[in-house]
C-alpha cells in the first residue's frame, strides 16, 4: 500500500512529535507538589476566589438604565430610583455566577443552583493526603475560573507490561454544567499517552457528594481511592484482553478508516486532514515505542490515544490547550469510538 512508504516526518497537518510528548496539562496548571494541605494548593494554584450569584439585565435596559442615570445627575434629582427599576428588569429564571475577585461572569444558571466554593468543594483532599496514598501534583482554572482541577497522582504500576500512572483529576465547576467529580486518567509513562477508556466493568468518572462534616468528608476520600483503584485493575484486565486480540495492518487501515470517515461530503479541508490523520495514527503505530509491540488490538488504541493526546486539531482555537485538556480528562471521543470499534469487532 503506498501511504506505507510515505515518509512519516513529512505529513502535514499532524503534529505528533514522538520525540517531544508531553502531558496535556503542562503550560496550564502549576505544580503544588509541595503542598501539605488544599489551602496551600489553593495558594500556589491562586485558586481561593469566591464565587457568587446575581440576577441578569438585558443590555439595552441596562444601556437605558445608566443614560437616565447620567440625565438624572446632570439636572440634580435623586437616581435611587432609577437604579431600583434593574431589580424589575431582572430576567426571571435565571442568574449569573461571578468571581467575586474580578468579576467574571463564569456561568448562566437556574435559581435552584447552589454554589459549592471551591475551597469546600475540594477540602476533601486533605484525606486523600493524609492517606499517603496519592501526591496533589497539579492545579488549575479552565476557561476563565469556571473550572478548577487537582491533578493527583497515584503510585506507578505495571499494566500488561507498561508503566502507568493513575491520575485522579478532581474538579469543581460554576458554569452549571458539570457537578463536583473525579476523573481517571491514566498515563503511560513512557510517552506521556493517556488511555482512559470507558470501560464497561468500571467508571471512569463519578461525582463527589458535597459532604460538609468531617466524617461525610473521609467516607468521599475512602470511596474516590476505592474507585480508582477499581478503575485501574479493570484497565488491567481489559488491556489483557486487548493484547490478546491480533490484527495485522489490513485491519488497521479499516478501524482508520471508520474513525476517519471521508465520503466526499466534507470540505477540501476537512477531507485533506481526515487523510492526514489516518497517516498520523499509522505513524503513531510505527512509533518507536509500539514498533516492537505485537500488532494487537492493544497496540492500535495506544496509536489512537498518541494521536488523540498530541496531535493538532483541524482548527486550533483560542483555548485549544484547555479543551484538551478537558477532553481528555473526561474521556476522549476518539480513544472511546476506538475502544467501541474492537468491542463490536470481537
Amino acid at each position: 500500500m503506498e501511504t506505507r512508504t510515505m515518509d512519516w516526518n513529512n505529513i502535514t497537518g499532524v503534529s505528533t512529535y514522538f520525540d517531544s510528548r508531553k502531558m496535556v496539562h503542562e503550560g496550564i496548571g502549576v505544580d503544588v507538589s509541595k503542598a501539605k494541605t488544599i489551602e496551600e494548593a489553593f495558594e500556589i494554584a491562586k485558586m481561593g476566589y469566591g464565587v457568587r450569584q446575581d440576577g441578569i439585565v438585558m443590555l439595552s435596559d441596562a444601556r437605558q438604565i445608566i443614560d437616565d442615570v447620567k440625565f438624572a445627575m446632570l439636572t440634580g434629582q435623586d437616581t435611587s430610583s432609577i437604579i431600583h427599576r434593574l431589580e424589575e428588569m431582572q430576567i426571571d429564571g435565571y442568574k449569573a455566577n461571578y468571581r467575586d475577585d474580578t468579576g467574571r461572569v463564569l456561568g448562566i444558571v437556574t435559581p435552584k443552583y447552589k454554589v459549592i466554593q471551591n475551597i469546600e468543594a475540594l477540602n476533601f483532599l486533605n484525606h486523600l493526603l493524609g492517606s499517603g496514598e496519592i501526591v496533589c501534583e497539579t492545579a488549575g482554572t479552565l476557561f476563565g475560573g469556571a473550572v478548577i482541577w487537582i491533578l493527583a497522582k497515584m503510585p506507578t504500576m505495571m499494566i500488561t507490561g507498561e508503566e502507568v500512572i493513575p491520575y485522579i483529576m478532581i474538579c469543581n465547576s460554576h458554569n452549571g454544567k458539570i457537578a463536583v467529580c473525579v476523573c481517571m486518567t491514566p498515563v503511560r509513562v513512557y510517552c506521556a499517552n493517556t488511555v482512559n477508556l470507558a470501560l464497561r466493568t468500571s467508571k471512569r468518572k463519578w461525582t463527589c457528594a458535597h459532604m460538609g462534616d468531617i466524617s461525610g468528608k473521609l467516607h468521599e476520600a475512602r470511596h474516590t481511592l476505592l474507585s480508582a483503584k477499581q478503575y485501574m485493575a479493570a484497565l488491567d484486565e481489559e488491556f489483557g484482553e486487548l493484547k490478546r486480540i491480533k490484527i495485522d495492518e489490513d485491519k488497521v487501515w479499516e478501524y482508520l478508516k471508520l474513525l476517519f470517515p471521508i465520503d466526499g461530503s466534507e470540505t477540501a479541508k476537512k477531507a485533506d486532514w481526515m487523510t492526514n490523520a489516518r497517516l498520523g495514527v499509522y505513524r503513531a503505530w510505527n512509533a518507536p515505542d509500539l514498533a516492537d509491540r505485537e500488532k494487537s488490538a492493544w497496540r492500535l488504541m495506544n496509536a489512537v490515544a498518541d494521536f488523540a493526546t498530541h496531535a493538532e486539531p483541524m482548527r486550533r482555537t483560542k483555548n485549544y490547550q484547555e479543551n484538551l485538556m478537558w477532553k481528555t480528562a473526561n474521556g476522549n471521543p476518539l480513544i472511546d469510538k476506538t475502544y467501541d470499534l474492537i468491542l463490536a469487532g470481537r
